[in-house]
């Protein structure tokens, strides 16, 4: 099956670090979905 990846930050799972760069993968889009990227400062 195909994926889509995507590049952005997340967690990195420590108290002590801020966000880390990671590669997300999901199946491509339907036509009846949307992607929503969200920033959080």
């Amino acid at each position: 099956m195909e994926q889509l990846k995507a590049k952005g930050y997340g967690a990195s799972g420590s108290i002590f670090n801020s966000l880390k760069p990671m590669t997300f993968e999901r199946t491509p889009l339907k036509d009846d979905e949307v992607l929503i990227n969200v920033l959080y400062c």
